[in-house]
């Protein structure tokens, strides 16, 4: 099912908007998935607790949710995408 967001921004060097359709991806093996495509050198594990600079909650990485754009760029996102279009790079540290 392809949904639309509320935001526009940019992952990766690629730009997102509510103008574009998602749809979420099933990850089962969330952990290979992080690991291949994490933007950052620093290391992260799927029990660390971040907060989104969007939403404003506080996740556990592992509840990270995959959505695909129309042009099959895939984002990792906050649980809340669909709501806040937060993804991994506005996950701040919980101090």
């Amino acid at each position: 099912m392809w949904v639309k967001i509320n935001q526009l921004s940019f992952y990766n060097n690629h730009l997102f908007s509510s103008s574009m359709k998602y749809e979420e991806i099933f990850i089962t093996d969330k952990e290979g998935y992080l690991k291949r495509n994490y933007l950052f050198t620093d290391p992260i594990s799927l029990t660390d607790v971040k907060e989104c600079i969007h939403c404003g909650e506080r996740m556990v990485v592992g509840d990270y949710k995959v959505y695909k754009d129309e042009t099959g760029f895939e984002l990792i996102c906050c649980p809340n995408f669909l709501r806040c279009g937060g993804t991994l790079i506005d996950w701040w540290d919980i101090d």
